[in-house]
């Protein structure tokens, strides 16, 4: 090597020491200052967390596309606001305007989409230190949600991850979208759709109710838990579908069919296919499985609270 070429090197060496030095330097006395210079870890946990109070924007829909990360959908929080665990900077886009929020990431380092978005977000020595933090931790986005303040679409996607969502009440349409993982509701309340797409993974639902639910799994079970679907439009290729409705059954259309596997209505084998039909209401349950069965159980009503018998 060169003279030239050696004095270069350690140039750089130096230059990008010296950089690290000057950041933490500057790291420790922005934290004197009460200032996040660079995302500080959680003490019980110590991921890496980046809040943005939504509270006071009027937001409409979010749109969360993540490619490996869980999605968690919290209600009834007292302020309503966002969480990206571990996102590194400069690796993620996070846009919020037209009463629209939407937050994607590219988390695949060789990818040439990631490179141009590393490089044209680069912070520095900042950015740097930031993707060694968060290297090799989960990432999750966290949408807290309050009461008051519902949005009108929720609109997630996972290439890799599981999707939650508990504890809301509200007119939301919940448009999930998952790769690999699992879609688990809680609580979930709303006059309009939960409509659900699974390539590998289940869709459980417990206590939860909308006017029309739709699940589309490649390869996986459809489990609703005392719950109560007006509409329901499944197709399952590989999965069983089991459902515990709140009421009864006999006051529904349905149109159930599986390629390989039987219907059971309330215990009662109904064979491949199960129709009926004749009946004034716009109540439809329509299932379709590959290689499944379907079960249906009227009057599954959620557990009653136990009662506090303490005393004072």
């Amino acid at each position: 090597m060169k003279p030239a070429s050696i004095i270069f090197l350690i140039l750089a060496v130096l230059l990008v020491g010296g950089g690290f030095g000057a950041m933490r330097i500057a790291e420790n006395l922005a934290a004197g200052e009460g200032i996040e210079l660079i995302s500080e870890s959680d003490e019980d946990t110590g991921d890496y967390i980046f809040t943005y109070d939504y509270s006071e924007d009027s937001i409409d829909k979010i749109v969360v596309n993540v490619r490996s990360a869980d999605i968690h959908i919290i209600g009834g929080a007292q302020k309503s606001y966002i969480e990206l665990i571990n996102f590194p900077d400069g690796m993620y886009e996070f846009q919020c305007s037209n009463r629209i929020m939407q937050i994607s990431n590219n988390s695949d380092i060789s990818s040439l989409n990631t490179i141009m978005s590393l490089a044209m977000n680069f912070k520095g020595v900042r950015g740097i230190i930031n993707y060694y933090n968060v290297m090799g931790r989960d990432m999750a986005v966290n949408i807290y949600i309050q009461d008051e303040l519902p949005v009108k679409i929720l609109d997630c996607t996972t290439v890799e991850g599981n999707i939650l969502a508990e504890n809301t009440n509200s007119q939301t349409d919940y448009n999930i979208k998952i790769g690999n993982g699992s879609f688990n509701a809680s609580g979930v309340a709303t006059t309009s759709t939960i409509s659900v797409e699974v390539g590998s993974g289940e869709v459980i639902l417990n206590n939860c109710s909308a006017i029309n639910f739709k699940a589309s799994v490649d390869d996986g079970d459809v489990t609703l838990i005392t719950s109560d679907m007006n509409k329901i439009t499944a197709e399952l290729e590989n999965g069983d579908f089991v459902y515990g409705y709140r009421r009864d059954i006999q006051y529904v259309k349905c149109d159930l069919f599986c390629g390989v596997g039987s219907v059971t209505i309330d215990g009662d084998n109904k064979g491949g296919y199960y129709e009926f039909s004749n009946l004034p209401t716009d109540a439809l349950y329509k299932v379709t499985t590959g290689k499944g069965d379907i079960t249906i159980n009227s009057n599954m009503l959620p557990e009653a609270e136990p009662e506090d018998t303490s005393t004072d």
